[in-house]
């Protein structure tokens, strides 16, 4: 009786772990983007990317949103966000201007000079720094 009470819990046991080894398939590779605050751009000010010549690329209208962006392992960073033609406009500045860095202008003072493609979609505008001016750059824009 011990012998057959011992053989099911055994069966029991190794059924149970079975479905246990396919689990971290199910996890992602990667992860997540994480969108901490989002808002759409202060029309109080006049705002604009420029490139090191001061060509002005794109202004208040061609911006959607403005968010403050979080992955795990990175800094949190501004991100902007375009209109269709916004967009269009944006990937051509950065192939025109110098290393593709472009500065955000905000009534005519530069706020962040560091604006790039972001990587993971190259039709949004990053600006990465520490969280302090990534938030300062977040309530001045909103």
């Amino acid at each position: 009786m011990k012998k057959l009470l011992c053989i099911i819990m055994c069966i029991f046991a190794a059924l149970c772990f079975v479905g246990c080894k396919d689990k971290d398939k199910d996890l992602p590779a990667e992860p997540p983007l994480v969108e901490l605050m989002a808002r759409t751009l202060s029309e109080e000010h006049e705002f604009a990317i420029v490139d090191d010549k001061g060509t002005v690329w794109l202004e208040n209208d061609d911006v959607t949103s403005v968010l403050v962006m979080y992955k795990k392992g990175q800094n949190r960073y501004l991100e902007l966000r375009f209109t269709e033609e916004g967009a269009k406009t944006f990937k051509k500045a950065t192939k025109k201007a110098k290393n593709g860095t472009l500065s955000i202008v905000l009534d005519g003072e530069v706020l962040v000079s560091t604006v790039t493609a972001n990587q993971e979609t190259p039709e949004y505008a990053r600006a990465d720094s520490v969280y302090e001016d990534v938030i300062g750059w977040f309530n001045k824009l909103t």
